[in-house]
């Protein structure tokens, strides 16, 4: 907190609400502000907004982004181990640039206001899944690196219960009897119509953890399989996305270690 604190700075004075559940701290001008949710595990911060007469100097490169956010996360408590990976093992950062264009003379002025860096949790090497539910977060770094915006949410989690997971025999029955779950097509496609298809073919797959949705996130994570399929139709086939169960709660944990 005392980092986080240090931000703006903000005093107690800046101190708008604070209880068991919150706190938010808002400077006189609106901005910036810090708000920190204990119970959603939840980080929003944000410092004033760039114009033409105030533009943002001395960003560093985007390259060096990485580098700052690995420092970050250090001093937040969040664990590399704990984000989704690369192939080659790295945390899989994504990294943008915002910036601003400006007509200035006859001329076009582009100022570079933040290095942007996205980030995903994983929970035993599956994706957490629902923005904003306690698995993901955006940090932006400004004028020498420093955060200018960060979104976080990340929840407190404990283990409570293993199961055995399911064997792809059962998946692909599970997905026979209507237990999986289709995500969208492209909006000019034709529906499936899953009872005259031809084939189901899976081309890849990746365990994820659902967390509900940002307004209600979930007290408990609940294991999936996401499978990317390619699905022949007879008159043509059509690439979706099929999430299963993965786990069949209807049998017993396993024995706890």
């Amino acid at each position: 907190m005392e980092f986080l604190r240090s931000l703006g700075p903000f005093t107690d004075q800046d101190r708008v609400r604070s209880n068991s559940n919150e706190v938010l701290f808002i400077k006189s001008s609106r901005l910036p502000n810090l708000f920190v949710s204990y119970r959603f595990g939840q980080i929003r911060y944000q410092t004033a907004t760039p114009t033409f007469t105030n533009l943002v100097k001395n960003v560093p490169p985007v390259a060096e982004s990485a580098a700052l956010a690995l420092s970050f996360f250090n001093i937040v408590g969040i664990k590399s181990s704990d984000l989704t990976k690369k192939d080659n093992g790295s945390p899989d950062l994504s990294l943008s640039v915002s910036s601003t264009e400006y007509y200035v003379n006859h001329q076009v002025l582009t100022n570079i206001e933040s290095d942007i860096v996205d980030f995903r949790r994983c929970v035993d090497g599956g994706e957490w899944v629902g923005a904003e539910t306690g698995g993901d977060g955006q940090v932006q770094f400004g004028e020498y690196g420093k955060p200018s915006r960060i979104w976080l949410s990340w929840r407190k989690i404990q283990r409570y219960e293993s199961y055995q997971t399911a064997s792809s025999s059962t998946i692909m029955s599970w997905i026979r009897h209507g237990r999986a779950v289709q995500n969208m097509i492209p909006m000019d496609a034709e529906p499936i119509n899953w009872g005259t298809i031809k084939s189901l073919t899976i081309t890849k797959a990746k365990l994820c953890y659902y967390a509900g949705a940002p307004s209600s996130p979930s007290d408990w994570l609940t294991p999936f399989i996401a499978l990317w399929t390619t699905v022949d139709r007879g008159h043509g086939k059509i690439e979706v996305e099929i999430d299963c169960p993965i786990i069949d709660m209807t049998k017993p944990p396993l024995p706890a270690k």
